[in-house]
């Protein structure tokens, strides 16, 4: 068998390869420095744009992380002030009720009062009203009295009627005696409201008011003339204190 044929088959294909290789080398030089360095620059700038892009879109997102933080901020604490103000209205409102209500009691109390005061007025009205002219005082409170005052203000002028009751007082007057038409200077005790006596310095003229009609008119009596003036010396302190027979009854005094 030749074997002839065979090495120069391989010989052939080698012969090519080595051609290849050569040219490859050759050429390889020649590209590298116009094409393949282009594209390599290109690379490169590329990769440069993106990592600027990249840094560029890192600090737009750090931006926009802390202006979602700031309005999430803004918007908790709107929040908070929408619930407080809701609750501050809830509380108004709840007050409003509680306010109105309670006006509404008072000024049912406030009526029932005038009622009972207006009844319990009535009668030391018409007593101030017809006091004789020794009740200057109470005159003038007569006069300060309004027809629009609150029941408060009637409460307090009762209050003082009722101190004004409990009180003992002597004071001068000139009382005409109603038969003789002739005027006496007597010293003048009052008991409260409901009682005043009177007697002259020697104890010889005297007696007490009496209501008539709604007038004040003064009741001589003779006979208690000298009690109503010790009483009245007992008051003053000039006198020790004794038990009196005297023309009026004291009992509630």
């Amino acid at each position: 068998m030749d074997k002839r044929p065979i090495f120069r088959s391989f010989f052939k294909h080698w012969t090519i390869a080595a051609l290849i290789v050569v040219n490859l080398s050759e050429a390889t030089p020649v590209s590298l420095s116009s094409e393949s360095m282009s594209g390599f620059t290109e690379a490169i700038q590329l990769e440069e744009q993106l990592s600027n892009e990249s840094r560029q879109w890192d600090r737009q997102k750090r931006i926009l992380e802390n202006e979602i933080q700031v309005l999430q901020t803004e918007l908790e604490e709107t929040q908070r002030r929408i619930e407080s103000i809701q609750s501050e209205k809830t509380e108004a409102r709840e007050r409003r009720e509680e306010l109105l209500q309670r006006l509404e009691e008072e000024q049912e109390l406030s009526s029932g009062l005038r009622r009972i005061a207006d009844k319990l007025s009535a009668p030391s009205l018409t007593l101030i009203e017809n006091l004789p002219n020794w009740s200057v005082v109470w005159k003038e409170e007569e006069q300060a009295i309004e027809e629009t005052s609150s029941p408060i203000g009637l409460l307090r002028f009762l209050q003082e009627v009722q101190a004004e009751n409990s009180q003992i007082n002597v004071r001068s007057l000139e009382v005409t005696d109603p038969e003789s038409g002739e005027a006496y200077r007597v010293d003048l005790l009052t008991v409260g409201l409901g009682a005043a006596l009177f007697a002259s310095e020697n104890g010889q003229f005297g007696g007490h008011f009496i209501d008539n009609r709604g007038e004040w008119t003064p009741q001589i009596s003779p006979e208690y003339s000298g009690a109503i003036r010790r009483a009245i010396l007992q008051e003053k302190g000039t006198a020790e204190p004794s038990l009196l027979n005297l023309p009026i009854s004291l009992s509630g005094q």
